[in-house]
C-alpha cells in the first residue's frame, strides 16, 4: 500500500517499498494466509516497470502474476482481470495489437466493479490507446473521452492520469481516413 501511495506522488522510492513488501510476502507462512497478495504485488511491480519503460522486465513480471492467478488460485475476479489488462497493455507498448484483449478486460471489469470506477477509467484509456495505435482515431477519441470524463469525476484535479488522458487526446489528429465519411476515390455517375 505504501508503494502505491509513493507511486501516486511520483516518489522514486516506490519500487524499494515494493521490494521490501515482496520479502515479507515470500515467507511461506504469510503466503498461506495471503494467497492473493503476491500476484497483486507482481501486477503492481509490472506496472512500475512499464512506467519506467522497462517493457521486457514488465512483461515477465506480468506473466508471472497471471500464471500465479491461473495455477495457484481460483480467482478470476477484478485482480485477475487487472493482471490480464496489465500484460496486454505492456504488450501494446511493445508494438503488439492487443486491442481485443483490452476490450475483453474492459467488459469483464464492468461486470465486476461499480461504475464509475478508476479501474474502468483505466481500461477505457487503454482501449482508446489501442485504437489510436491502429489509426482508428474516431474510436480512440470516444474511449479516451469516456475515460477522461470518468477520471475527472473520480480523481483529484491535478492527477497525472487526467493529464495523461488529455495529452493523448490532444495528440490525436482531428480526422483520419478511417473517420472520413466521403470515399477517397468517388466515381462520377455515368449517364445512360
Amino acid at each position: 500500500f505504501s508503494a502505491r501511495i509513493k507511486t501516486l506522488k511520483n516518489d522514486p522510492e516506490a519500487e524499494l517499498e515494493l521490494l521490501e513488501a515482496f520479502a515479507i510476502v515470500k515467507d511461506p507462512h504469510i503466503q498461506k494466509r495471503l494467497t492473493l497478495l503476491l500476484p497483486e504485488m507482481l501486477t503492481f511491480h509490472a506496472q512500475l516497470a512499464m512506467k519506467k519503460g522497462e517493457y521486457e522486465k514488465a512483461e515477465r513480471i506480468a506473466e508471472q502474476a497471471l500464471d500465479y492467478y491461473e495455477t495457484k488460485t481460483q480467482n478470476k475476479g477484478a485482480d485477475f482481470t487487472k493482471a490480464r489488462r496489465t500484460l496486454a497493455h505492456i504488450q501494446l507498448k511493445k508494438g503488439k495489437n492487443t486491442r481485443e484483449e483490452l476490450e475483453e478486460c474492459l467488459e469483464h471489469m464492468k461486470e465486476l466493479v461499480f461504475d464509475p470506477h478508476p479501474a474502468i477509467a483505466l481500461s477505457l484509456f487503454q482501449v482508446g490507446e489501442a485504437y489510436a495505435n491502429e489509426g482508428n482515431f474516431l474510436q480512440a477519441r470516444q474511449f479516451l473521452k469516456q475515460s477522461l470524463e470518468m477520471r475527472k469525476r473520480l480523481l483529484p484535479e491535478n492527477c497525472p492520469s487526467i493529464r495523461e488522458t488529455e495529452d493523448l487526446l490532444s495528440k490525436l489528429p482531428e480526422q483520419s481516413m478511417a473517420d472520413d465519411s466521403v470515399p477517397e476515390h468517388s466515381v462520377p455517375e455515368q449517364s445512360v
